[in-house]
């Protein structure tokens, strides 16, 4: 029964935190709607301002998308599971969560862990920029 309570508030404090990123994740949506609403109707009278280049916002914009795509679908994914009754699994001796990424931790799949130091140091401060 201790474990299966331990297990279950786990389970509550993991979705708290969800809700809490759900919540943030949202406030910066509604803030990118609003600046693209803006830009949307500022387009017809920034004809004449020199605009960064097409090719860099592209890439840019396709960069952004990918990763709101694979959010969403983590999301739907997510929910699918929880749809279930719950995330909670029986009570084995769970393991703890994996320790969180920092901004210097490289997941052990990432296709920068073969390249030399100086070279994933070079890379990790362009990615945290």
């Amino acid at each position: 029964m201790l474990c299966r309570l331990k297990q279950l508030e786990a389970e509550r404090d993991m979705l708290v935190q969800g809700c809490e990123v759900v919540d943030r994740a949202r406030a910066w949506y509604k803030e990118q709607l609003v600046a693209i609403t803006e830009r949307i109707h500022a387009l017809p009278h920034a004809a004449h301002r020199m605009e960064p280049s097409l090719d860099v916002q592209q890439e840019r914009l396709h960069f952004q998308l990918a990763r709101i795509h694979e959010v969403n679908l983590h999301l739907t994914a997510l929910m699918a599971v929880g749809e279930g009754g719950g995330l909670s699994s029986p009570c084995t001796s769970p393991s703890p969560p994996p320790p969180p990424l920092t901004a210097h931790s490289t997941p052990p799949s990432s296709p920068i862990t073969p390249l030399r130091p100086h070279a994933r140091r070079k890379i990790r401060g362009l990615l945290t920029d």
